[in-house]
């Protein structure tokens, strides 16, 4: 990542002047599916106001519109790696099990791009994605090659439609050799 060294230290101090902002509307939370908590709102235009609020953090740090944009994709990045360090590493690589945390991160990128007025994806983004994929699935198996079944599946499967074909046939010859005998 590009940002400055002490981001780490400043983006603690920059989600803790976050948590006690005077904007009460807005508050992180110790929950792990989720970094920034926003409290349920009328609507998605309001809520997504509420995290754009906090913007003015940045500018009491005296920080650039990217360094304070990366701080809180770190802040996105964070509850993803504590949602992901909470269940076993074998889960890490079926997607049923991390659809719902994945889905976060990327939603969470993309509200605080949004909130920036950042195009997403970004360069940025796609290095925390990379970052993650590297960290998390590298092991994972998701292309494995198909193998055959074993013979004798193989061989009930193929004999099964070459025994009913002519027993098809054997029907159809009968039922129309019928069907001409009564008329």
């Amino acid at each position: 990542m590009n940002f400055f060294p002490s981001a780490l230290s400043l983006s603690c101090c920059l989600l803790w002047g976050a948590s006690h902002s005077q904007n009460p509307s807005y508050t992180l939370s110790p929950d792990v599916n989720s970094t920034l908590h926003i409290p349920a709102a009328d609507n998605a235009t309001s809520a997504k106001k509420n995290v754009c609020i906090n913007r003015e953090v940045c500018e009491m740090y005296n920080l650039t519109i990217m360094d304070c944009y990366q701080i809180y994709i770190i802040a996105c990045q964070h509850s993803f790696n504590i949602s992901m360090y909470s269940m076993d590493k074998e889960s890490w690589c079926t997607w049923n099990r991390i659809n719902s945390i994945y889905n976060q991160f990327t939603v969470c990128t993309e509200d605080v791009s949004s909130c920036f007025n950042i195009h997403w994806p970004n360069k940025i983004i796609e290095a925390f994605f990379i970052e993650i994929h590297q960290e998390y699935f590298r092991d994972c198996d998701f292309f494995r090659e198909y193998k055959d079944p074993p013979q004798e599946v193989m061989l009930a499967l193929m004999l099964t439609p070459i025994c009913i074909i002519p027993l098809m046939v054997g029907i159809v010859v009968w039922k129309t050799k019928n069907e001409y005998s009564s008329s």
